[in-house]
């Protein structure tokens, strides 16, 4: 089983499905970051799942012990005491470190150099509005990660979008795992509402880092991090030389639900 440290500030469903996925994995073993007024809620799910009590954490320094391979879908100022160290102290706890977040597009203007799925935006418009992606509330935080230098995979949650549907995938045969997430889902987004999911190609990727077994679920290409000197955004370039990341660019959601449906509808107690 491959360490990952999961950080998030658990206020979108997503998140929630992203760590009961890692609980019931039997390649992953996690750890989860989280604000402490979400705890409660986390540890009901953990219990469902039947995971380890000691491995939710409110502090970075209880997770920052061994190296792991980090994924980050939010509250990225929580790694700074990390990012903020030297490279060679960065290197001994981070493996890889996968970023979810943010727009690879500018959505304020009207060509979009990277592809996305038409039907998401008209769906769900909030999620590429020109403002950004709502879930960046430190722009600098998530900008000093992105560009740390150290193995790091950028999954923009423009492009690495999809639509779960959770409340008819799970209407058979529900098991209490499965049961928790829709009621969860149902509260936040309605009823027979999917989720919006994100962050499985970190799940891949952090087992088996070549890329090329993921070729059908997913793309990656390599790429340079800028940040805008106008909008002090981040601003990603396609190109090698000079690469500081990885990026995602293309996302089979159809075919990554069916490895998630997998594990968590394996989840009978």
């Amino acid at each position: 089983m491959v360490k990952v440290v999961y950080i998030a500030d658990f206020t979108d469903i997503a998140d929630f499905f992203d760590v009961a996925y890692l609980m019931l994995s039997d390649k992953h073993d996690v750890s989860i970051l989280a604000p402490d007024e979400h705890h409660d809620d986390i540890r009901e799910l953990m219990t469902l799942c039947e995971a380890a009590p000691d491995c939710l954490h409110s502090n970075i320094a209880d997770v920052s012990e061994a190296p792991a391979n980090w994924i980050v879908t939010s509250y990225y100022a929580a790694m700074l005491p990390i990012i903020q160290r030297t490279s060679a102290e960065r290197r001994k706890v981070i493996e890889r470190l996968f970023v979810v977040g943010g727009h690879v597009n500018d959505y304020s203007l009207q060509d979009q150099p990277m592809r996305i799925d038409p039907r998401l935006k008209e769906r769900d418009p909030m999620r590429f509005a020109p403002s950004g992606d709502h879930r960046v509330s430190d722009e600098a935080a998530f900008a000093m990660l992105l560009r740390s230098g150290e193995a790091v995979i950028w999954l923009p949650r423009d492009v690495c979008l999809w639509r779960y549907a959770a409340p008819q995938i799970f209407e058979l045969g529900p098991n209490p795992v499965n049961a928790w997430l829709v009621n969860r889902l149902v509260t936040e987004r309605g009823e027979g509402v999917p989720v919006l999911l994100s962050s499985f190609p970190a799940f891949c990727l952090s087992v088996t880092p070549d890329t090329m077994p993921w070729l059908r679920l997913f793309h990656t290409v390599l790429g340079r991090i800028e940040l805008s000197p106008l909008s002090g955004r981040v601003t990603p370039i396609i190109a090698q030389q000079d690469a500081n990341a990885y990026i995602v660019t293309a996302i089979d959601g159809f075919a990554c639900g069916k490895f998630i449906t997998n594990v968590l509808r394996g989840a009978a107690r």
